[in-house]
């Protein structure tokens, strides 16, 4: 039982982020927050803290809650893309990642921290709320309160939609925001031409990304609360939310549309969606009077992107279904294709007759980090050779007379636009804190840059950087958001932006000389991407089932108006106002020490009472906010007529880095001969325990995991009467090497490509029942073949001195060994389906190889909306599998052969909270006397 409680709890309070315990972390300590942050970005931090300031001051009002504690803020620079997150446990936490987008439909006015602080602590006010019963039972345990946080915090089992939503729409409450962006009102005028997605479907979606829009729960989410604040108010929308807090029956969310509108959760959608098809006639119905003929030349699924030119009138561009590794392709007017390079991580192309293509991808860094590498690759010799390694540099660009590049250097908090000569990076501008530059051109004459940037006090605009006198020129200041500039001529650019009513973005045009704009494009989705020569035009494409890449062979012109200023009132954003000085926040600034987070932050009762056993204990557990520091302790107390023992578990890990675990449990043997009084006959008392370390080194293509430690296991018997005292003991040490360049992406069903290989030694110490040494060797590998189906070939071979405890087949799973708690030392049971684990499949050498063919079935995501159980992907197998046990020196090796199959589906509990596997197995041993068919279910992820 305890065990099990140890897996749960574990699973239920991770939360990835990437701090590390070996660089200079301070904290800033303001009312309500603590910032934790590396010393060199103190100026960031005090940004953090004078945002937070204001953002808390306006949210707790709307969303009508203050949580009690403060919430903890991790600042991070280790990756080059743009995100964050919020968590409930085992602290209120906000993770900001810090570096700025610079595309995207996170492309705003707003800052980019004052942008996501705001969504982001939308998250901790809302799932923090708690009332009634469930408030009553977190001062008692505790918010991360193991079986008990579904009662604790109420606020966080409802559909992904909802809480995401409910941000988005917090965050576009000032005017800004993607609520307010041309992006969404195209991407959901899209989904109304396409047929909306249904309550349930976009419920069991969550972050699954099983069906475009990718992220579909945000943009569902943000129009749904859009539509109850139009349709409602804001004072239903706020109960709509609030209500929820007391609920002790998780995923209610029937009763709370019943309690809030008096309608079920599927009125509410209908109506919902009654109220987009409304908002989005008019739009569909103008555009669509001004549709142009256009010849689609790219239809695949899903994403089509990157758009950059190419040789003979092609383009070159990045494509990714989700399914198998992304390609860079090319393809011509005709429509025909060819697959110029697989690569992964792929964010700019830019190619030039006589240089070939410049890549810009994201690849590891230092273990850790994901930072922006540079890549040229010739498309004649089809050779791939970096050009940057680890030195952050984003949206390269081709100089048009020389072999050298510009690109944006990511510099923790601020950019650095930048020219590379050969290995040397010469610094061009560096812009302000808060500033940020997207994409961008370099002129024919190599004099000057076109570039969309961002300033606090103006928003995006194009603006045009003179690179002799290093001086910026603002080109628009139109108030609309311009991005993707590139020069046609000396004297016109292209370049897209939304229109006027923000509802649509398109493709545009400005001459510099007469200072004219023309509108080329009308679309009922949005121009991504585009690509304008002399021969024709190419356009990317959003629609609802993918980005497309059309053709034309000239661009029409639309409409054509004077580019006139019309500049953006910013004033009422935080970053924008006179006032916003982070440079004055010096004080309540300390180092960062884990004893502050490091105590017991909740804890639950370990009962257990039966005829067989009887426990009770407390379990408590606690971390350091930044993760350097894991630990958990449940003592347990052992009872039952002449038992009286105290056991328990203690469990200590250290940043990924070391594992110390100790654990004592008793077993109850009962004699039964009278059935109405079973008296105590005997007891284990099995106490193991494990020391492990770890360290793992990881690249882009590939990682190698060590592991060493040791891990022993005690279990004295106690016979009661007459009193006798048994025991067995072993100690394993031991060390694992794994390696492994497998991938798998979204929609995979399995890992897709790549091979692992893990090899373990171990060693049995001289005061254990056991003698020796063994040796296990693991390989897979996995060959992709068309979609999602993919070959599996694995092969297992492990030998071990003939005092070792030996090695068993047999049964329809690999277990992990007993020795150390369930770790993979000592591991030695490994399954042989289609035949029991019996002595003929017993020896101190086992041998076994497998073929897998994996395939799909079904895609669904979707279930019941009251009873909230669904049902994600379906896929199967057939196998075939051969092992063999001996012993040395066994002359006969005799080979047990099965075959059989597998259906597995994705069990979705609480809508999108929970996925849990569901296989259902056959397998048929060959073997006419050992052989036997065997039928099996597995629930859960196997270890």
């Amino acid at each position: 039982m305890i065990k099990k409680l140890l897996i749960i709890l574990i699973t239920i309070s991770s939360f990835a982020y990437a701090a590390s315990p070996f660089q200079n972390w301070q904290t800033l300590e303001i009312e309500n927050f603590s910032i934790n942050y590396q010393k060199k970005y103190l100026p960031y931090a005090q940004r953090t803290a004078l945002i937070l300031k204001k953002v808390h001051q306006n949210l707790t009002k709307k969303v009508q809650w203050t949580p009690k504690e403060k919430t903890q803020v991790i600042l991070l620079d280790d990756v080059d893309y743009s995100n964050g997150g919020a968590t409930p446990l085992p602290y209120n936490t906000i993770i900001v990642y810090m570096n700025a987008p610079n595309g995207g439909e996170l492309l705003d006015h707003t800052s980019w921290l004052e942008l996501l602080l705001t969504h982001e602590y939308t998250h901790v006010l809302q799932i923090d709320q708690v009332a009634g019963a469930p408030k009553t039972i977190r001062s008692i345990f505790g918010k991360d309160a193991g079986l008990f946080t579904v009662q604790t915090i109420p606020q966080a089992y409802a559909p992904h939609w909802l809480s995401e939503g409910y941000a988005v729409y917090n965050e576009s409450l000032q005017g800004q925001g993607r609520g307010n962006s041309a992006i969404y009102e195209s991407k959901m005028r899209q989904e109304v031409l396409n047929g909306l997605k249904s309550y349930s479907e976009v419920s069991y979606e969550g972050y699954y990304g099983s069906r475009w829009p990718f992220g579909l729960v945000y943009l569902y989410g943000a129009y749904f609360f859009e539509f109850l604040d139009k349709t409602y108010g804001k004072e239903k929308l706020t109960k709509y939310i609030t209500s929820y807090s007391s609920n002790l029956v998780p995923w209610k969310m029937d009763s709370r549309a019943i309690d809030t509108f008096d309608k079920s959760a599927v009125e509410l959608w209908a109506e919902y969606q009654d109220y987009l098809k409304t908002k989005f006639a008019p739009q569909i119905t103008n555009i669509k009077t001004n549709q142009q003929d256009i010849k689609l030349v790219v239809d695949d699924k899903f994403r089509n992107g990157l758009i950059t030119k190419g040789p003979d009138n092609s383009i070159i561009y990045y494509f990714s279904n989700a399914m198998n590794k992304p390609e860079i392709k090319q393809v011509f007017p005709d429509g025909t294709q060819k697959t110029l390079l697989k690569i992964s991580g792929v964010d700019t192309l830019d190619w030039q007759p006589k240089k070939g293509l410049l890549i810009t991808k994201i690849g590891v860094c230092e273990n850790t980090n994901y930072y922006f590498n540079t890549y040229h690759f010739n498309l004649k010799t089809k050779k791939l050779s970096q050009l940057s390694d680890c030195q952050r540099l984003a949206k390269a660009t081709w100089s048009k007379n020389s072999q050298n590049f510009y690109a944006i250097k990511n510099e923790g908090m601020k950019q650095t636009l930048v020219k590379v000569v050969g290995k040397k990076i010469i610094p061009l501008y560096k812009f302000s804190l808060g500033d940020v530059m997207g994409n961008f051109d370099i002129s024919q004459n190599d004099k000057t840059i076109i570039a969309s940037v961002k300033r606090e006090k103006t928003g995006w605009n194009l603006e045009q950087f003179n690179l002799k006198t290093q001086q910026w020129q603002l080109i628009t200041t139109s108030g609309y958001k311009e991005r993707s500039p590139k020069f046609f001529s000396e004297n016109k650019i292209y370049f897209i932006a939304d229109n006027k009513s923000h509802q649509q973005m398109e493709l545009y045009s400005l001459n510099l000389n007469s200072n004219t704009k023309q509108q080329h494009t009308n679309s009922l989705g949005f121009v991504s991407g585009f690509v304008v020569t002399k021969k024709g035009a190419w356009l990317q494409k959003y629609s609802a089932k993918n980005e497309q890449i059309y053709y034309l062979k000239s661009l029409p012109v639309l409409s054509e108006f004077e580019n006139i200023d019309n500049l953006i009132d910013l004033s009422h954003l935080i970053t924008s106002q006179d006032d916003f000085a982070p440079d004055t926040l010096v004080n309540n600034i300390r180092k960062y020490s884990s004893f502050d987070t490091l105590g017991a932050n909740a804890w639950q009762p370990l009962l257990n009472f039966s005829e067989q056993e009887s426990q009770a204990g407390v379990l408590l557990k606690g971390q350091d906010v930044l993760g350097f520091h894991r630990w958990l302790l449940a003592p347990t107390y052992y009872y039952h007529k002449d038992i009286d023992k105290v056991g328990g578990i203690f469990n200590y890990g250290f940043y990924n880095h070391l594992n110390i675990l100790a654990q004592k449990q008793i077993k109850v043997k009962l004699d039964n001969t009278d059935e109405d009084n079973p008296i105590v006959k005997s007891y284990d008392e099995t106490t193991t325990g494990q020391v492990l370390v770890n360290y793992l080194i990881n690249t882009s293509d590939w990682r190698l995991n060590f592991n060493a430690g040791i891990a022993n296991k005690k279990v004295e018997t106690n016979i009661i009467k007459p009193s006798v005292v048994s025991e067995t003991k072993d100690t394993i040490s031991g060390a694992i090497i794994s390696f492994n360049n497998l991938s798998v992406y979204s929609h995979s069903i399995s890992y897709t490509e790549g091979f692992s290989l893990d090899i373990t030694s171990e060693k049995y110490s001289e005061d254990s029942d056991h003698k020796g040494n063994a040796q296990i060797a693991n390989l897979g590998i996995y060959i992709p073949i068309i979609n999602k189906q993919v070959l599996e070939i694995s092969a297992l071979y492990a030998k071990g001195d003939e005092t070792i405890k030996p090695f068993q087949l047999g049964g329809s799973s690999d277990l992990l060994g007993d020795v150390g708690s369930g770790h993979v030392l000592g591991r030695r049971d490994f399954a042989l389906r289609g035949y029991k684990r019996t002595s003929a499949l017993k020896g101190t050498r086992i041998a076994r190889a497998n073929i897998t063919y994996n395939f799909p079935i079904a895609k669904i995501y979707d279930g019941w909306s009251v009873f909230p159980m669904g049902i994600g992907d379906i896929y199967a197998n057939i196998f075939y599998e051969a092992g063999s046990a001996w012993n040395e020196g066994d002359i006969e090796k005799k080979q047990y052969k099965s075959h059989g199959a597998q259906i597995t589906f994705d069990w979705l509990i609480g809508f999108d909270s929970i996925k849990l596997p569901v296989t259902i197995g056959v397998a048929k041993g060959l073997d006419k006397d050992l052989g036997e068919t065997q039928s099996y279910v597995k629930i859960g992820f196997e270890f």
